[in-house]
């Protein structure tokens, strides 16, 4: 501001040299270049630094430049000239220094525009590419489901062939099922539609129970596995579906990222006695520097090459940030460059009183026993398939492919779990939930929507309609035949 405001005495004796040069004794207008130097300055600097240039020309115009000259003029035409010059170079000042902000305005509000249509641009790309991707990813497990089931319709019931292709078509649609749930999180995340379920848990166990989920994985990619847990409990509060979800997608990113005979590291320790910090290192690729600042973005990948030899959306990363962040804490990448490996770390607020004893596992399953249950859904390929699943475990079940035939059908079959989808032709599963529910004999059956409205509210709007429970298709048969098992609501 000091500066802006030494422009003002600066312009103005500029400006008075400059008349003494051309005309040293302007009895006419003695003020015309002065308005000049507040033009420029009003411009240059702003309103304060113009005005005082008003008030300095004044001056110098009345000393230098108004009979008698070098001293200060008090006639009655000195006067004028003065106040008038004061009036309209305060005008002037005014005047420029408004064209000044309406012009730097301008100019900032086309540089914001010109940084959003480049975002948008650059967001365009990415969502060309992405779908791009995504086609690439689907159709690539799409294509082994359809030649394992021309496999099954071949070869002999029992034989390796038809072995082989079930492995092929379970591993490959447990594949789709996942690309599905990650985009799924991230569009929840994004719009702030994540619904934790806290508890006091051991970070440690936690850890532990992933690792040993994947560790088969890594094994058969030919990855060693290193792992460095402590026994004691680390209590943390968070979802512990969540925080199992995070750590074993750094898991799967280690592992798709290292070759054959190299290693990841596991490790967790407490830091500062205030937060627990989850490590996983790897040998393998690395990560370019221009790419570290980029790399928990959604669909963001560091393999772009034609034979995505690496798969994936590009979610998994932007999953674990988005997720530890809503549990009150932060995730850090590194790497010294491409082909040294890399480094992810999760940092966990601890819970006061760490040693405090985490609330016990649930106990064994329930014998497993016959149920007579009804689906509902008016895909054949669906509910025929299901149906079949849950035959062969020993269940009694019948089918309806619309509202009111799953109603009329419960009143004569009497089930004790009803699996029903909620987009239904006609009368939608809202509402034969509502009519399940409002009739005695059925009141009291177990009702599970299993549809694919899969946010959180439709699974509000579902508890809300009378449903005990909500599941995502495509259905999880362990969940289901816990569901069966158990006669009782999952808490989802």
């Amino acid at each position: 501001m000091l500066l802006r405001l030494l422009s003002a005495p600066v312009a103005v004796g500029l400006t008075a040299v400059l008349q003494e040069l051309v005309e040293p004794e302007p009895h006419l207008a003695p003020y015309v270049f002065f308005f000049t130097a507040v033009a420029l300055v009003s411009w240059l600097a702003g309103l304060a630094p113009g005005l005082l240039a008003v008030a300095l020309a004044a001056l110098a115009g009345n000393y230098l430049f108004i009979p008698p000259f070098g001293e200060w003029s008090t006639g009655q035409n000195a006067l004028v000239a003065t106040a008038s010059f004061l009036v309209s170079g305060g005008f002037v000042a005014l005047l420029c220094s408004l064209f000044r902000t309406a012009f730097l305005d301008l100019d900032v509000a086309h540089d914001v525009q010109r940084r959003a249509e480049e975002a948008l641009r650059e967001a365009d790309r990415r969502k060309t590419e992405f779908l791009a991707v995504l086609s690439h990813e689907l159709r690539n497990p799409l294509a082994p489901i359809r030649n394992g089931i021309y496999i099954l319709r071949r070869a002999p019931a029992g034989g390796e062939q038809a072995r082989r292709a079930l492995d092929v078509i379970d591993r490959q649609a447990t594949h789709l099922t996942r690309l599905v749930e990650d985009l799924l999180d991230v569009t929840r995340i994004a719009r702030g539609k994540v619904r934790l379920k806290p508890e006091r848990l051991d970070l440690s166990a936690l850890v532990r129970r992933t690792v040993d989920d994947h560790r088969a994985s890594l094994a058969g990619r030919g990855v060693a596995l290193v792992v460095a847990i402590p026994a004691t409990a680390t209590v943390v509060s968070g979802d512990p579906t969540r925080l199992a979800q995070v750590v074993g997608n750094l898991l799967h990113n280690a592992a798709k990222f290292t070759p054959p005979g190299g290693s990841v590291a596991v490790s967790l320790a407490v830091e500062d006695g205030r937060e627990a910090v989850v490590r996983v290192r790897d040998t393998g690729v690395g990560i370019a520097p221009d790419v570290l600042p980029h790399l928990f973005q959604p669909f963001m990948q560091a393999d772009a090459t034609l034979d995505r030899s690496s798969g994936g959306l590009g979610l998994g990363l932007a999953l674990v940030r988005g997720l530890v962040e809503l549990h009150g804490g932060s995730s850090t990448a590194a790497s010294e460059g491409p082909g040294r490996g890399a480094e992810f770390c999760v940092h966990l607020p601890l819970e006061p009183g760490s040693a405090a004893a985490c609330p016990p596992g649930e106990g064994a399953p329930a014998a497993t026993a016959r149920r007579r249950v009804l689906l509902i859904d008016d895909v054949p390929d669906a509910v025929e398939s299901l149906r079949d699943a849950l035959a062969i475990v020993g269940h009694e079940v019948e089918i309806a492919f619309d509202g009111p035939g799953g109603i009329a059908k419960a009143r004569s079959f009497r089930p004790d779990a009803v699996l029903c989808d909620i987009g239904l032709p006609g009368m939608d599963g809202y509402e034969v939930a509502r009519a399940m529910r409002a009739e005695p004999e059925l009141h009291g059956v177990l009702l599970v929507a299993l549809t694919g409205y899969a946010s959180v509210e439709d699974a509000a709007r579902a508890l809300e309609s009378g449903f005990d429970c909500h599941l995502a298709k495509p259905p999880d048969m362990a969940e289901i035949d816990r569901l069966l098992k158990t006669g009782r609501a999952a808490p989802c």
